[in-house]
C-alpha cells in the first residue's frame, strides 16, 4: 500500500473524490468555486499587503527558508495564488513563479501587483487547476516547489 503514495493518479483520485475538500464542498452547496471570492478579492488583497499581512507572509517564508527551501533560481508553482500574497515574495526572492488563479477579480489584482512589485516577472495562468493539462503545458517535473 505504501508504494501507492508516490502514484500521482492515486492522489488525483483522492482529491477529486474526497467530499471534504473545500472545492467539493463548495460544489455540493451549489457554489462555483472560481466565482466564490469575487466580492472579497479587494478586501483579501488589502489584508495580504498590510504591514501585519506582510509580516505573516515573511514569517512563513522565513520558516520555509530555515527548512532549507531556497527561492533564488527555483521554479515555483503557486496554485490558488489569489492576489499574490506568496507569489510576489517568492518572485522578489528570485524564484521563477507560475501563479494559477481562476478567479478573475483576483487574477486582475495579481496582474497589477505583479507589475507593481515584480516588474511582471510572474507568469499568471487564469484557469482552474483541475482543467490544466499538465503534459500539454509541459509542467511535468517542471517545478522545484508547488504551493497550494
Amino acid at each position: 500500500m505504501l508504494n501507492n503514495i508516490f502514484d500521482e493518479l492515486n492522489w488525483e483520485k483522492a482529491w477529486r473524490e474526497d467530499e471534504s475538500t473545500g472545492v467539493n464542498m463548495m460544489k455540493a452547496a451549489g457554489i462555483v468555486p472560481e466565482r466564490a471570492f469575487d466580492k472579497t478579492a479587494q478586501k483579501y488583497n488589502h489584508q495580504c499587503f498590510t504591514e501585519e499581512g506582510m509580516q505573516r507572509t515573511k514569517r512563513i517564508i522565513g520558516w520555509l527558508e530555515e527548512q532549507g527551501v531556497a527561492f533564488e533560481g527555483a521554479s515555483v508553482l503557486d496554485i490558488g495564488a489569489a492576489s499574490g500574497g506568496f507569489s510576489i515574495p517568492f518572485a522578489q526572492r528570485g524564484a521563477q513563479v507560475t501563479a494559477v488563479e481562476p478567479n478573475l477579480p483576483f487574477a486582475e489584482i495579481l496582474e497589477n501587483n505583479n507589475q507593481k512589485w515584480t516588474e511582471g516577472k510572474i507568469k499568471i495562468v487564469k484557469n482552474v487547476f483541475e482543467e490544466i493539462e499538465i503534459k500539454k503545458e509541459e509542467w511535468e517535473k517542471a517545478f522545484d516547489y508547488a504551493k497550494e
